[in-house]
């Protein structure tokens, strides 16, 4: 079923390469204009692994800061959203599911904290 969304803004914070078949995360900000009306959809499950993981297959997260910094007013908020997604889906173990919960937790602090404020 398609929905019809109205986008606010957009941050690209990467896109997917190929290495013999295999995809993998190029993230930073990419050469490309989105053209107006253009579709978009969610990432599969293994698209999104795999765009959090490098060339070499460890995992990535260098669009973070990009993120909270050219994300407008909802980048905190949205940045959570994407981590605890991740961790939900339980992509990750050890120490990077460790990462990604801390980083979850300081983003809700940041919130709390900036909503006393």
């Amino acid at each position: 079923m398609i929905e019809t969304r109205t986008v606010l803004s957009i941050v690209l914070v990467g896109h997917l390469g190929n290495n013999n078949g295999k995809p993998y995360g190029v993230q930073g900000i990419p050469r490309l204009v989105v053209p107006f009306n253009a579709e978009a959809s969610l990432l599969p499950d293994a698209e999104m692994l795999a765009f959090h993981q490098d060339i070499r297959g460890r995992s990535q997260f260098t669009y973070y800061s990009h993120l909270l910094s050219a994300g407008g007013s909802f980048a905190a908020q949205l940045v959570r959203q994407v981590i605890d997604e991740l961790i939900a889906h339980e992509f990750f173990q050890g120490q990077d599911q460790q990462a990604l919960s801390v980083l979850s937790r300081e983003l809700s602090w940041k919130a709390t904290i900036g909503a006393i404020r």
